[in-house]
């Protein structure tokens, strides 16, 4: 009995321990993103997601930053897995549908942004809009 409550006791803090670490491998990732370190965040994340972690948020890291570099179809794929390990993650949602509108995939597009705004119509809007004024303050020529 003794030998059990033991090893429960042991197992539980290996498990908190194991959280931590994943928590702060987690929040340097993001700070790699926050610095536009798309390539050390997409590594950084691979070494995890292959190492047996599988977060929805290290599929997110690495989905952005792929579409941050142009890896459209890439971001597609992380930003699916996102979405299919936690289905309320807004971000992923409107991130994807981002790069199916790069791809030319727009009725696709709309879904997603559509998904996105039931789940959270607030960012979602805000999100459109400020894409919306990005890309007329981003054309050439006019």
């Amino acid at each position: 009995m003794i030998r059990k409550i033991y090893f429960s006791a042991v197992l539980i803090l290996f498990l908190l321990c194991a959280e931590t670490v994943r928590s702060q491998s987690i929040d340097s990732l993001m700070q790699q993103v926050n610095n536009n370190n798309y390539v050390e965040a997409i590594v950084g994340s691979s070494e995890m997601i292959a190492g047996g972690i599988v977060s929805a948020d290290l599929f997110f890291i690495r989905g952005y930053s792929y579409f941050q570099l142009g890896r459209f179809e890439d971001a597609l794929l992380d930003l699916t897995n996102t979405i299919k390990i936690n289905e309320n993650y807004v971000q992923a949602y409107i991130y994807r549908a981002k790069a199916k509108q790069q791809l030319g995939s727009y009725i696709s597009a709309m879904a997603d942004y559509s998904e996105a705004r039931k789940r959270d119509p607030y960012k979602t809007t805000a999100e459109v809009v400020k894409s919306f004024v990005v890309s007329l303050f981003s054309k050439k020529g006019d």
